[in-house]
């Protein structure tokens, strides 16, 4: 990715946590960023494809650091995962992510609710690979609905605690 490119993510996202992703014009992204319009289109087909390329930076980053906290270390170790489950809520406060992703599904935007719900299903995925470390292979049945309990109870008390 070049740098100027990469600048426009960048600046958008900071845009994003300060005003979130409807209050954020294409003019805001180009004044914050120093781009001209031509500019952004050559990069991006929308706004929507560009929250997208942000949404995919802050996963891919929160991927790697969790994924860090595992080397060395035995993966069936629950406290591991519960270093990794903090850590993915504070990376996601810190870049407003729940309220970024909030703001899109309340959107009219067809394919950003697709592309959203493409991204909790592979966190779901996610936490269900953990599961299966974690918990003995004779509960192995079990943890698909534990995954989808577990990521429910999250977002629950994710929600109320903003409240």
């Amino acid at each position: 990715m070049n740098k100027k490119k990469r600048n426009v993510i960048d600046k958008a996202h900071e845009l994003f946590i300060e005003k979130g992703y409807h209050a954020t014009s294409i003019q805001d992204i180009l004044n914050h960023s120093g781009i001209s319009k031509g500019s952004f289109y050559n990069y991006f087909i929308s706004k929507g494809e560009l929250f997208k390329a942000v949404y995919n930076l802050i996963l891919d980053n929160m991927k790697m650091e969790r994924d860090k906290l595992l080397i060395g270390e035995d993966i069936t170790d629950k406290d591991i995962f519960i270093e990794q489950v903090h850590f993915m809520i504070e990376h996601n406060r810190k870049n407003k992510l729940n309220q970024l992703i909030e703001d899109v599904l309340v959107s009219n935007e067809p394919e950003l609710i697709k592309f959203i719900k493409q991204g909790r299903y592979l966190y779901l995925k996610w936490i269900y690979g953990r599961f299966l470390n974690i918990f003995p292979n004779n509960q192995a049945k079990y943890m698909v609905d534990c995954a989808v309990l577990y990521l429910g109870m999250m977002e629950h008390i994710l929600n109320t605690s903003n409240v």
